[in-house]
């Protein structure tokens, strides 16, 4: 399974949340824009879907052991909340209970936690300069 894919599904309802703060209320967006915001939660929420069924019954994406796989998507699971909002990121989490035992077992692990700090770091640069 790739995640080429992800980045830009999983970013594009921040972006449109953005977007519609900028014009003052998220209620006096489009409803194109919150169709959108809603498309992409929904996708999110499909993708999390096929992470749960992967990992049933087993403790990684690939194999016996934490590998690339892993690595590669933990960061956007653990970025859900400022993407799709607290609420939905509550909802997501109650909903797939292996995602939300696999992020705790990649929370635990150093590199992972490497990752998620160079992720947030990056994030933090962009909003600042752009």
């Amino acid at each position: 399974m790739k995640n080429g894919w992800i980045r830009p599904v999983v970013g594009q309802p921040r972006q449109r949340r953005r977007q519609c703060e900028a014009v003052g209320s998220y209620y006096r967006c489009s409803y194109s824009a919150i169709s959108a915001i809603s498309r992409y939660k929904d996708e999110v929420r499909r993708v999390t879907g096929m992470l749960e069924m992967v990992l049933a019954g087993r403790e990684w994406l690939v194999g016996d052991k934490c590998t690339y796989a892993d690595l590669a998507f933990v960061p956007w699971q653990d970025i859900l909340g400022l993407i799709m909002g607290e609420e939905a990121e509550r909802e997501v989490v109650a909903e797939f209970p292996n995602v939300r035992a696999w992020m705790e077992r990649m929370k635990a692990r150093p590199e992972a936690r490497r990752v998620l700090r160079m992720e947030w770091e990056a994030m933090e640069e962009m909003m600042l300069t752009g």
